[in-house]
Parts: C-alpha cells; sequence; structure tokens
C-alpha cells in the first residue's frame, strides 16, 4: 500500500515532511511499529504516521527556507536523471564497441 500525505498547515512544505519522515530516528520508529503489526508483512497505518510528532522550526523561516529546499530537491532529481542518461549512454557505447570487436 501507499500513503499521500499533503501538509494542511500552510507554511509546511512536502520537502519538509519528506526529510522529516526519512531521519534515520523517525525510520527506525516506524520500522519498529511495522515490524509489530499484525498483518502478514511489515506495514504501518495513517495512525502511526499521525502519532509523529513534528517540532517546528518559526514560520519565517520555514517561509524562508522552502525556495532553498526546493531548488536542491530540484537539482538532486536533475542529476538522478542525468545520472540515468549517462549509463544509458555507456551502455549502448560498450554493446557498440562490443559488436565492433567481433566484426
Amino acid at each position: 500500500g501507499f500513503a499521500v500525505l499533503t501538509p494542511t498547515y500552510k507554511n509546511i512544505f512536502s520537502e519538509f515532511i519528506y526529510l522529516f519522515l526519512t531521519n534515520n530516528s523517525i525510520l527506525e520508529k516506524l520500522q519498529a511499529k511495522a515490524e509489530m503489526s499484525v498483518s502478514t508483512y511489515p506495514s504501518i497505518n495513517s495512525n502511526d504516521l499521525l502519532d509523529l510528532y513534528i517540532c517546528l522550526p518559526p514560520e519565517e523561516i520555514l517561509i524562508k527556507a522552502e525556495p532553498i529546499f526546493r531548488s536542491l530537491f530540484e537539482y538532486c532529481d536533475f542529476l538522478k536523471k542525468e545520472k540515468k542518461l549517462l549509463k544509458n549512454m555507456r551502455d549502448l557505447l560498450f554493446s557498440r564497441l562490443a559488436t565492433i570487436e567481433d566484426h
């Protein structure tokens, strides 16, 4: 399963929530809850997420931080796409090189 998390506090941005939820201590806490679940596989439910407490910085810091975080995430996304493209080009070049050597 999956869940879509939508901030309800007006100045919380999705990157902030992502960084909070992927923090090692939060992941460990959620993993422990998931392993205690009664389902056939480790899982958490929406209440497990709603029970988490997030410490928010002052509103003016959130407002200033949002464009910085957004641009960092966009840059990371760009680098991931570039890495994938370079891998594809490498594989293509190696396959072409292999066919040249066979002749």
